[in-house]
């Protein structure tokens, strides 16, 4: 134990008298590296360098063109779209060729009565009438009773009739030869009362064709008639002759 500490004096007076020694260019042994030490910080960005070179171009190698495929098959119709909205009108048409020739009267043909209040009626002929209401062109004859076609075509002939009896009546005219249309109205006349009868018929006449009227006896007792209203007109003029 003596002996250690007066080694490690000795030792320390050495060391203490190595300066005085040395001061004339003596060396020491080089001592051990340190431990390393703590990073740095980071150092700033240097500048932007200069643009490098292109790099060379690659030529792509395209293959040929293929063969067109197969048509498709057609795909579902689609909606209905909205309506487009409407266009210009279009420019005016060429002129349409010139028509006939018109009426040289300058006038529509026509033609109707209405008649009433007959007089002196008789069987099977012709009735009679005192007044015209109607009479174009005086196509109905009063004192004849009957109406002449001036205007060839299709007519209707309609009557009415008040009667306190029996009545039977009939549309005749050339045009029906020896048919005719007949009408008749069965009363009581124990009742006294009056009693309606109509009727109608259409006719296609031709020129001076006449149409009239007549009382046939059939049921009836005795002439007893109140009034008879007797219309005719025409529906359409017709120049076909309707015998040919």
């Amino acid at each position: 134990m003596f002996s250690f500490n007066v080694g490690y004096l000795l030792l320390g007076s050495a060391v203490l008298l190595m300066p005085e020694l040395c001061q004339g260019g003596c060396t020491v042994q080089d001592g051990k590296p340190g431990l390393e030490g703590i990073p740095g910080r980071a150092g700033l960005h240097g500048e932007k360098g200069e643009k490098g070179d292109a790099a060379p171009l690659i030529e792509s190698m395209k293959g040929m063109k293929g063969d067109s495929g197969d048509k498709g098959t057609p795909g579902e119709m689609g909606g209905k779209g909205y309506s487009g909205a409407v266009g210009e009108a279009g420019l005016p048409g060429l002129p349409g060729l010139k028509g006939p020739p018109g009426d040289s009267t300058g006038s529509v043909k026509q033609s109707a009565f209405s008649v009433h209040s007959p007089q002196n009626l008789e069987y099977a002929k012709p009735v009679k009438f005192n007044r015209a209401s109607v009479n174009i062109n005086s196509d109905f004859n009063l004192q004849m009773g009957k109406f002449t076609c001036r205007v060839p075509g299709v007519y209707y002939f309609v009557f009415h009739s008040m009667s306190k009896n029996n009545l039977c009546l009939s549309l005749k005219s050339d045009a029906l030869k020896e048919e005719n249309f007949g009408f008749c109205d069965y009363c009581d006349a124990s009742k006294n009362e009056n009693h309606v009868l109509s009727g109608g018929v259409v006719l296609q006449l031709d020129k001076d064709e006449k149409v009239w009227m007549e009382l046939f006896r059939g049921e009836n007792t005795q002439l007893s008639v109140e009034s008879i209203v007797f219309n005719g007109f025409l529906i359409f003029q017709s120049d076909k002759n309707k015998h040919s």
